[in-house]
């Protein structure tokens, strides 16, 4: 697993790439469950079409609704998402994945 941190001014955030598909929510949980102060939490995994298909998870401290967040940018790249209040996922081109990656933290970040 390649695993990176980026920061953002006035933001932590986490980002991982993940080479196994099946452990792409499993791995965003045990992230934002077990580092303090990191939000939000995307896990990514490049799949054989050539798509990412990437978890989400935040702490809710941006006020923002995660699954209509992820869904809207989403849609902005041509993919597609959703999900709960702290929990969302996308499925988008991976070639826009560190442009999504980079709008989900400046909005949802905390």
């Amino acid at each position: 697993m390649n695993r990176f941190l980026e920061q953002t001014p006035g933001v932590k955030t986490s980002h991982i790439m993940c080479s196994n598909q099946h452990l792409v929510s499993d791995l965003a949980d045990i992230v934002f469950r077990n580092i303090q102060g990191i939000s939000p939490v995307i896990v990514a995994t490049e799949k054989d079409d050539g798509t990412c298909s990437c978890s989400i998870r935040t702490d809710g401290k941006s006020g923002k609704y995660a699954g209509e967040v992820v869904h809207q940018l989403a849609l902005e790249y041509g993919g597609h998402g959703g999900g709960h209040q702290n929990r969302a996922g996308a499925t988008i081109a991976c070639e826009h994945l560190e442009k999504f990656t980079r709008q989900v933290t400046e909005v949802l970040g905390s």
